[in-house]
């Protein structure tokens, strides 16, 4: 009897044993799961931060093309030297953030050659297209692009796209509402800038005399 009662309580001991390591298995893959759920939400919102960034570096750079002149915006060397000078303010959350100014004639981009500058992430600024020709056209397209690579490895674009015009955006220097195409000299070369745009990523807005904009999103 005594035999009996001592195998009946080892049975149990050993039954209780298997239960606290079924317990500890199911714990340790409850903490496993709320680790990796915490790690892709930290993720997601160091992304969103870097996207917010990326938006407001770009308005930025809008906020220059604002108040620079005709002249000044169609001359590669007055972007290479003085657009681009300094790096946005907002692109403190982005690693080596890279970015990039295109103007082209518009509407045919063919008129003209086009001004392209890039700017590299430690500053560096390279001239890829010197623009000759953009200064005699009446309106031109400008794109402005960042890039960066995030923290879990991927590339990721931002782009901005503008239509400026000299002498002010209006049914006479749109092609739309009968404007003469690109490649005529415009009557006015001493007037600033007039932006309307459409954006994948923000708005941009131009100088305050008859500018329309609309955005819409791109990863």
């Amino acid at each position: 009897m005594i035999r009996f009662d001592f195998i009946k309580n080892v049975r149990r001991r050993a039954t209780t044993l298997v239960e606290s390591l079924i317990s500890v298995a199911v714990v340790g893959f409850g903490f496993a799961g709320f680790i990796s759920m915490n790690s892709q939400q930290l993720r997601t919102v160091r992304s969103t931060h870097e996207v917010i960034s990326s938006n407001l570096c770009l308005q930025e750079r809008i906020e220059q093309m604002r108040i620079a002149t005709w002249k000044q915006l169609t001359d590669a060397q007055y972007v290479k030297t003085t657009f681009f000078a300094a790096g946005p303010l907002s692109a403190a959350p982005i690693s080596n953030l890279t970015e990039q100014l295109k103007v082209t004639a518009y509407p045919d981009e063919k008129a003209c050659n086009p001004l392209i500058v890039n700017r590299s992430g430690n500053g560096a600024v390279v001239m890829l297209g010197n623009g000759d020709g953009l200064f005699s056209q009446r309106t031109a397209k400008v794109l402005l692009e960042v890039s960066w690579t995030s923290q879990d490895g991927r590339v990721r674009k931002r782009q901005s796209v503008a239509i400026v015009s000299n002498g002010g955006v209006n049914r006479m220097t749109l092609p739309a509402f009968g404007a003469v195409a690109s490649g005529t000299t415009p009557s006015n070369t001493s007037s600033g800038t007039t932006t309307t745009t459409t954006t994948t990523t923000t708005t941009g807005n131009g100088n305050g005399r008859g500018n329309v904009g609309k955005s819409n999103g791109k990863n």
